[in-house]
């Protein structure tokens, strides 16, 4: 392989990784969007639930993370139970949403900054 196909190969693979990186910005953008039907909106947040579940049945300490990761932004102990499923339905989101309207929310969000 030449140079000008490894540069290739490497930006490829770079797009792929960005893509695939999780953004729970645009999950909250697309939470907030009226545009995205509110049956996909309770489906994400139904499986923030689970997945929350999930975290506890495992015993991983979820009041620790609430406290280390929560505690610059005023949130206290006890709200985990509302904090960790949102914050999971956002990072689900823009999986469950169409692509179409991903990609046009990821063009206003680039606008605007």
């Amino acid at each position: 392989m030449n140079k000008q196909q490894l540069k290739m190969a490497g930006a490829q693979a770079a797009t792929v990784a960005i893509r695939r990186r999780v953004d729970i910005a645009l999950g909250f953008a697309l939470l907030r969007d009226k545009r995205l039907p509110l049956a996909e909106k309770a489906l994400a947040l139904v499986l923030g639930i689970a997945g929350m579940l999930v975290i506890q049945v495992l015993e991983v300490p979820l009041e620790l993370l609430t406290l280390i990761f929560g505690s610059p932004f005023g949130i206290e102990d006890g709200v985990e139970a509302i904090v960790w499923p949102v914050i999971l339905a956002c990072a689900i989101l823009p999986y469950l949403s169409p692509q179409s309207l991903v990609d046009q929310l990821r063009a206003e969000r680039a606008q605007h900054l």
